[in-house]
């Protein structure tokens, strides 16, 4: 007994040079695909496994090498895993996420993608998985940060790519923290976008909700004419954990910028807007203060939550005025340009609304229930003023 406390105390100062080698075989057999361990190596096994590499490499799927011979290689990288994950590796074949408690990187090289079909080369199979419409699990981080380097991401079955560069600043003076910078590009459905978030100090990228002091964060976001921009705080940028600040945004129409996030807004003249807008879990906070399309002038508070099957945005829309040729669209009017006078809404035989459908192809993707309350109404026809009323839609 003494002897294998000694054994083990050596081992945890000396951290384990010696099962390098085994650890990548090891490693490799389980996954189904080759590990690497290179440089400077040290592990600590008390109480759950840390690992410390100089370089680690992570190659494909056996399945997916030839048409994309890259996976996941990174420098200067620690690894934290409680013991439930590590015996979940060494089985292999489950299909239920990985849980790591912390993987730090200091520069990394990721190419991740998934088929429609829902093959991806982040799923530890020796052979592809059949056609299914299951979801990959995706490892689940209790916290991620990273340094210098780049991410390659494509999965069709969200119809989404993205290109991104992250890299770390120091501050111009001595005082300043060193931050950390992300930015690139992709496509989401039929949007294209490009984004940049700036973080003064170490930024992480995923971090459990409570177990990390939120970070300040800017975001610069455009798809086409429109653009977003935000200022506050994060505790985790991949899933927005913490997410709380002031935003400003603009476009061509409320539709064009709601439809690639799954919402469903009218088609309407150009507008802006600006407010505050945070996440609690799944549920979106928006209190806009201020929103004018065409010559509308609008405000309200909204909650849009995904966690029902069909997502449910609830709130109140208030305002000064509304005229209801700025969504006319949305009822089968053409929209005019910035600046000039809207088509009337009602026609020369009296009636407020044309006779033509509704213009709204993603009605059934959304339920609705909001409160209105405006001092004036403008329909085309005199004003009616102090509405209040309940507007709601439920397919």
């Amino acid at each position: 007994m003494l002897a294998v406390l000694i054994a083990l105390v050596a081992g945890e100062v000396s951290g384990w040079p010696f099962l390098r080698a085994p650890l990548e075989a090891r490693l490799s057999s389980a996954l189904k695909r080759e590990v690497r361990l290179e440089g400077d190596f040290r592990m600590r096994l008390i109480g759950s496994v840390r690992l410390a590499t100089e370089r680690l490499t992570i190659g494909p799927p056996a399945w997916a090498r030839e048409q994309r011979p890259k996976f996941v290689s990174g420098e200067h990288v620690r690894l934290v895993l409680p013991y439930s994950t590590v015996l979940a590796a060494l089985r292999g074949g489950s299909d239920e996420p990985l849980r790591v408690r912390a993987l730090e990187v200091g520069r990394f090289d990721a190419h991740l993608w998934r088929d429609a079909d829902g093959r991806a080369n982040w799923q530890f199979r020796e052979e592809p998985p059949p056609p299914s419409s299951k979801e990959a699990s995706v490892p689940v981080f209790d916290r991620l940060v990273v340094g210098n380097g780049q991410i390659a991401y494509d999965d069709a079955m969200r119809e989404l790519r993205v290109a991104a560069r992250a890299r770390t600043e120091e501050g111009a003076r001595a005082e300043d923290a060193a931050g950390l910078v992300v930015e690139g590009n992709g496509r989401f459905r039929d949007a294209d976008f490009e984004f940049r978030a700036a973080s003064r100090g170490v930024m992480p990228l995923i971090a459990s909700e409570g177990a990390a002091t939120p970070v300040p964060l800017a975001l610069r976001a455009s798809t086409g004419r429109a653009r977003l921009a935000f200022e506050g705080q994060a505790v985790d940028i991949l899933r927005l954990h913490g997410f709380d600040g002031r935003f400003q945004a603009s476009g061509p129409s409320l539709a064009a910028v709601s439809t690639p996030f799954g919402l469903t807004l009218p088609s309407t003249p150009e507008f802006e807007l600006d407010g505050r807008l945070r996440k609690e879990g799944e549920v979106w906070k928006a209190d806009v203060a201020r929103l004018h399309v065409g010559s509308s002038r609008l405000a309200g508070r909204f909650t849009y939550d995904r966690r029902p099957e069909r997502p449910l945005l609830t709130g109140s829309l208030q305002g000064e005025r509304l005229v209801l040729r700025d969504l006319g669209p949305a009822f089968g009017a053409p929209a005019g340009p910035r600046g000039s006078a809207s088509p009337r809404v009602a026609s020369d035989d009296g009636q407020v609304l044309p006779e033509r459908e509704f213009n709204l192809p993603s009605l059934r993707r959304m339920d609705a229930d909001v409160r209105v309350n405006l001092r004036q109404l403008d329909l085309g026809t005199p004003y009616l003023g102090d509405l209040s009323n309940r507007l709601g839609s439920q397919a």
